[in-house]
């Protein structure tokens, strides 16, 4: 072809100088799309996951602190904490600091049909066993049975700590330190036990609880939720010192200095 020939006479071939159509261009947009929109509802999820969670963890220390509530309205009226359980004559374990302070968080019929004198798990207590506390439950904590009776909320119980196996701690010998003596923590789900049962934590459990990587906590981030005498709710991380731990567990005032500040 003449490069001298007008522009009018010159000749395009169909497909001579047309690009060749690419169908990888509009399946290669619709992917990174979808990839973009995937990450967006991921990203959604997650964060609803972690409201969802923070809700429930609220609602844990609102247990709590019901439950601090509880302990001290026991304490304005016999003077001193519960005791971690109650006895028969001849020593046996009988009823758990927890069923002693029930009437003073909520009316609870159910109450009324407890024998006191006869264990927890007595067939004359079966009302009462099979009943559920939701002020009991850790929200985060799923077991197989919704209407299951466990309870993760357990005492911390040894020779100095301010709930003991008996003549637990008055107010007054709490007032000074009534910030950092640790009352109740909310346990793993492997450490549940029934809402009637003495049981507890002791020294040993408490810090096999914060020792390695299990048991873990219920609460994604891996701290225990703890009340103190004071009423108030904190967060223990697993990394928490182990004298500082020790130190919690006591009422002396001379510990005050190794329990690092909310």
């Amino acid at each position: 072809m003449n490069a001298d020939q007008p522009v009018s006479q010159l000749r395009i071939l169909r497909g001579e100088l047309q690009p060749t159509r690419n169908w990888l261009t509009p399946v290669l947009k619709f992917l990174a799309l979808f990839a973009i929109v995937g990450l967006v509802i991921a990203m959604l999820l997650l964060s609803m996951g972690d409201a969802r969670e923070a809700a429930r963890r609220n609602s844990c220390r609102n247990n709590l602190k019901q439950i601090g509530l509880g302990l001290q309205m026991y304490a304005n009226v016999h003077g001193h904490y519960p005791p971690a359980y109650t006895t028969d004559a001849e020593g046996n374990r009988l009823h758990s600091w927890r069923t002693l302070i029930v009437p003073y968080m909520e009316d609870w019929e159910g109450y009324r049909s407890i024998d006191f004198t006869k264990p927890w798990n007595d067939p004359a207590n079966a009302k009462a066993a099979n009943a559920v506390m939701e002020c009991y439950q850790c929200p985060s904590v799923a077991f197989d049975d919704p209407k299951s009776p466990l309870t993760t909320y357990l005492a911390v119980v040894t020779p100095e700590s301010a709930i003991r196996a008996a003549n637990s701690r008055t107010p007054d010998e709490l007032e000074k330190v009534a910030a950092n003596a640790l009352l109740v923590i909310d346990a793993p789900k492997e450490n549940a036990v029934h809402w009637m049962s003495p049981e507890d934590v002791d020294e040993t459990a408490l810090f096999g609880m914060f020792a390695g990587d299990e048991p873990k906590s219920q609460h994604p981030i891996d701290s225990f939720l703890a009340l103190f005498a004071d009423g108030h709710t904190q967060l223990l991380s697993k990394q928490t010192d182990p004298n500082s731990l020790r130190a919690m567990t006591t009422i002396s005032a001379e510990d005050d200095g190794a329990i690092p500040e909310r």
